[in-house]
């Protein structure tokens, strides 16, 4: 799969250290290089959490796309695999990658094709990443010392173990949040939870789809 770094992930990044960040000033001019080394090194580490959550994605692209459309079964065979992990905060790189393994052998050979001709969506820019992108008038206002060790460390800790199936019922918000950074957090939550849903809404509405007929003499 490779350690590049996609624009989605480096937007993401991005995102996460400005809702997680404890308080913005300028960053230093070589923060950017070392936050791309950081997410390499961390997709790395995670390679099966990524490639789980990857996977995921092109299913769920594959299937709006119509390339190669899922059964009802193996549509309600993803989601009895995908259901239990829902409740897992963290996933160790072992569960991840026997998750991801199951999920692919529910596919077809025709499927798994597919799917490797399929890149991962990217999302939609929205006001943390404006439209280059970047971090620029994202962060909260005021001052504040920026710290590169503390940003960084809080985007490992997002990451490790990372479960892309699990969302907690509330957002984990510091207590030194200013209001602004927990309203920033709270808004990136809910987008979370409602982007995961309606990625599930795809597997669980062909799951209650009636199959097709069968054609062909017996």
């Amino acid at each position: 799969m490779g350690s590049r770094l996609r624009g989605w992930e480096w937007m993401a990044g991005i995102i996460l250290l400005m809702v997680l960040a404890p308080a913005w000033g300028q960053p230093p001019t070589d923060f950017g290089e070392r936050m791309r080394q950081e997410m390499e090194a961390l997709r790395k580490q995670y390679r099966y959490n990524f490639m789980l959550r990857d996977t995921f994605l092109k299913i769920i692209e594959m299937e709006k796309q119509e390339k190669a459309p899922l059964t009802p079964e193996q549509a309600r065979k993803l989601l009895d695999i995908i259901g239990p992990l829902r409740k897992k905060e963290r996933l160790k790189s072992t569960e991840a990658k026997e998750a991801a393994q199951r999920i692919q052998g529910v596919l077809t050979a025709r499927q798994l094709q597919v799917l490797s001709t399929i890149k991962v969506p990217e999302p939609p820019r929205g006001r943390f990443g404006g439209g280059g992108g970047g971090p620029q008038g994202g962060g909260p206002p005021g001052g504040g010392n920026f710290d590169p060790q503390r940003a960084l460390q809080r985007m490992r800790e997002r990451f490790r173990d990372f479960n892309p199936f699990y969302v907690p019922e509330k957002p984990n918000i510091p207590p030194d949040a200013s209001p602004e950074q927990a309203q920033r957090m709270k808004e990136f939550h809910e987008r979370r939870k409602k982007t995961l849903q309606e990625q599930l809404s795809v597997l669980e509405k062909k799951a209650a789809a009636k199959p097709a007929p069968a054609t062909g003499k017996k």
